[in-house]
């Protein structure tokens, strides 16, 4: 038998013995029940005020670096974050007596 509600009352009409609560008692527990579920919303939030302050403050420092780092490059001393360098060229290998030539895969330096 699964208890709820309806079977419960049906147990105490069987008994016929049912305790009336007291109704200042009643209402004195009602009253702290509020009370601390008010203080449970009230830091729930402030904890979600906190996590929203904090992602506001972190997207809006990326957004001022961004604009910082890239808002004029001319000027500035950092480099834009999108640029991008490639180099090229030959290393050149020079013995003692011999020109320079440029160093190629198949050859081996000495140490």
């Amino acid at each position: 038998m699964i208890m709820n509600k309806h079977n419960a009352d049906n147990i105490l009409k069987h008994l016929q013995k049912r305790t009336v609560p007291d109704v200042e008692k009643q209402q004195a527990a009602k009253q702290a029940v509020m009370a601390h579920w008010q203080n449970n919303l009230k830091k729930q939030r402030k904890k979600r005020l906190v996590w929203a302050m904090g992602i506001a403050a972190s997207i809006l420092i990326m957004f001022a670096m961004v604009l910082f780092v890239n808002l004029n490059p001319k000027d500035n001393q950092f480099s834009p974050m999108y640029q991008q360098i490639s180099a090229h060229g030959t290393v050149m290998h020079e013995r003692r007596n011999s020109d320079s030539q440029p160093l190629t895969t198949e050859q081996t330096v000495a140490p």
